[in-house]
């Protein structure tokens, strides 16, 4: 079986050309211009710029969440561990961990959700609408 090439994965072709300014740039994907968040944690409607949509379809946010979640386990997995080795297991000291926890994975949710609309991109599940111009010129 050939090796795909130039990023093929299940017929997809993954390029993330645009996955720095997605990610640290706060940019629509589509065309680097627009923003994508408009709070911390609440992503636009669609891109001011080019009207890229960013949530197409019920559910597509599932995968932000299901990061954040594997990260949040993690690292709550290995702070338990360090603690439960050093002796470092006192009454209370799960609010500590849960207070660490969260201090460091609410951030990283934003980043995981950059992540996924670059994901969302290159599958073509975000694009700009056709706009009523377009459409009266295609007739």
């Amino acid at each position: 079986m050939p090796v795909p090439t130039s990023g093929e994965w299940g017929g997809y072709a993954f390029h993330m050309d645009h996955i720095g300014d997605t990610l640290f740039g706060n940019a629509c994907p589509h065309c680097s211009r627009g923003q994508l968040f408009k709070s911390f944690f609440e992503l636009h409607e669609k891109c001011s710029n080019c009207g890229a949509v960013y949530s197409r379809d019920a559910g597509e946010w599932t995968g932000p969440t299901v990061m954040t979640y594997m990260l949040a386990v993690s690292i709550a997995f290995v702070l338990l561990v360090f603690m439960w080795t050093t002796d470092n297991l006192w009454s209370g000291s799960e609010f500590i961990l849960a207070g660490v926890v969260m201090t460091l994975v609410l951030p990283c949710h934003r980043i995981s959700k950059a992540i996924w609309v670059g994901i969302l991109y290159d599958m073509g599940r975000i694009y700009p609408d056709p706009t009523p111009e377009l459409d009266a010129t295609a007739e």
